[in-house]
């Protein structure tokens, strides 16, 4: 290592191949556009702890705490594989115990063995991986033994997704009526064809296990409609001020990247009309109780350089372009557009 800033990775896993070629895992690679088959492959370089080693070594991180698997389909990175790292390279592994939470009593003993005899530094639970929240009582004599040992409990609590996996994925009161109203026909009409289709697709919504598929609510509209409240709720109290919706309104578009009617724009400038860029200074605006002095609005477009075959005709004038006789001979190598009240129509005079 180059640097003597060094980092400790406490949250990473030295794979197996039972690991990597678990199903959950599959999507995951696909976006990744990785092909899983490789992975069936004892001799695979990502089984090798150098692989891991290299890749802490290319982020500078002096230490990682590798930690065991284990889901209901039995251990991914058993405790057992993750003592044999360690103690290949001490130093640079540190193990985090975990065990089948359906057998208390034996994944108990096995953390305890695994901290007190071999070292482990912290134990592991995910409790998304058993469908299971973290409250479940099967966590609690892990959460005891915690405690006793000393050591810290590291949790990956489950997302919207797997928590609706879970069967939680509650529906907001004020929602709830809605689909009360739209399931009542209050807005079918007495049509039935209309009626089947908005019910299908409260169907399809309200299916909560499938939340974030294509089978359920897969934009997720069901949990975000209390934050969608809330946040026109502020939106409409900021509005009041209009000192600060202004600043913000000015921060907002400022911040906006380019959309793709600005290249489209700026093609036609180069290549149609032959103008560039002629910058010029506004006065500065004021936000608060003094008025907003309206800037003055004249703009130059330069066609010094324009060839009179590609200047623009008369017929060909668009608003916001040339608002001048094309065909006269512009003074002094500019064309003077000045912007009046009707600028704002999309029109010059």
């Amino acid at each position: 290592m180059t640097s003597s800033c060094k980092a400790v990775d406490a949250w990473m896993q030295h794979p197996t191949k039972r690991f990597m070629t678990d199903d959950i895992f599959t999507s995951l690679l696909r976006w990744n556009r990785l092909d899983p088959v490789q992975f069936q492959q004892e001799e695979h370089p990502i089984y090798s702890t150098q692989m891991s080693l290299s890749s802490m070594d290319s982020g500078l991180v002096e230490a990682g705490l590798i930690s065991a698997w284990y889901s209901p389909q039995g251990p991914m990175i058993s405790n057992e594989d993750v003592r044999k790292a360690c103690a290949a390279h001490p130093g640079r592994f540190f193990g985090v115990a975990s065990g089948d939470i359906r057998d208390p009593v034996r994944c108990v003993q096995e953390i305890r063995n695994f901290v007190q005899n071999h070292g482990f530094v912290a134990v592991r639970i995910l409790p998304w991986l058993w469908q299971k929240y973290a409250n479940d009582p099967l966590f609690y004599p892990i959460y005891t033994a915690c405690v006793e040992l000393g050591v810290p409990l590291c949790l990956q609590v489950p997302s919207v997704i797997q928590a609706a996996q879970c069967g939680h994925y509650p529906i907001d009161g004020r929602l709830q009526e809605v689909f009360e109203a739209i399931r009542g026909g209050k807005f079918s009409e007495g049509e039935p064809d209309a009626q089947a289709e908005f019910n299908s697709i409260l169907d399809r919504l309200c299916n909560l296990q499938a939340a974030g598929t294509w089978d359920g609510d897969r934009y997720l509209v069901i949990h975000d409609f209390p934050s969608f409240v809330d946040a026109q709720a502020k939106v409409d109290a900021t509005y009041k001020d209009k000192a600060t919706w202004c600043r913000l309104s000015i921060q907002a578009a400022s911040s906006m990247s380019r959309f793709s009617t600005d290249r489209t724009i700026a093609e036609y400038a180069d290549v149609i009309w032959g103008v560039k860029p002629a910058r010029r200074e506004l006065e500065p605006v004021v936000v608060g109780s003094v008025p907003v002095p309206k800037p003055k609005a004249e703009c130059i477009l330069k066609v010094d350089a324009i060839p009179k075959a590609a200047r623009p005709v008369k017929d060909t004038l668009r608003p916001g372009t040339l608002s001048a006789d094309a065909k006269a001979e512009p003074k002094q190598g500019k064309v003077n557009v000045q912007e009046s009240d009707a600028a704002a129509d999309g029109s010059a005079s």
